[in-house]
């Protein structure tokens, strides 16, 4: 079966998928602070085309490893087939609720320095965040900033 090499990780995939999520937000944009929107478009069209990929890939890599039948090892064993052919047959959705409720998530749970994994950011503005956070987060981080500056400043001071 699978080794610690090949194993994908479904963090890995959670990742993809909320960076699709933000990707298709980017797409939907209409900025017209962008210095070329529609190239920028086309650009995030093929992000969001060659990401999307990299994820059936990842999902094609799972299957194989941690969830196919033994008949089809023996077909596979018997007549290889090509990764680029085999990822054909998978295709993983993308799960823009699921990458939602993830970074409400994010929001309640990171850790002193505030924000949410680079995964969760906004494209176009990635301090977007901040105005999704409680009024009490808002004032947690904002008591986190004071002692990380009193810490670092106490450091100086010592040197």
């Amino acid at each position: 079966m699978a080794t610690n090499y090949m194993t994908v990780l479904e963090h890995e995939m959670d990742n993809l998928n909320a960076r699709l999520w933000r990707i298709k937000q980017a797409i939907d944009c209409k900025r017209k602070t962008l210095g070329c929107p529609e190239l920028d478009r086309d650009i995030m069209r093929y992000r969001y085309k060659v990401t999307k990929h990299l994820l059936d890939v990842l999902f094609m890599q799972h299957y194989v490893w941690e969830c196919a039948a033994d008949e089809e090892y023996r077909k596979w064993n018997e007549n290889t087939p090509k990764p680029e052919e085999l990822v054909k047959d998978f295709d993983f959705p993308v799960d823009e609720e699921m990458a939602k409720g993830q970074y409400a998530e994010e929001l309640e749970t990171c850790d002193d320095i505030p924000g949410p994994d680079m995964n969760y950011l906004d494209i176009y503005d990635p301090m977007d965040w901040w105005k999704d956070l409680s009024k009490e987060r808002r004032k947690e981080f904002n008591e986190n900033a004071k002692k990380a500056l009193a810490g670092i400043r106490s450091m100086i001071k010592e040197t």
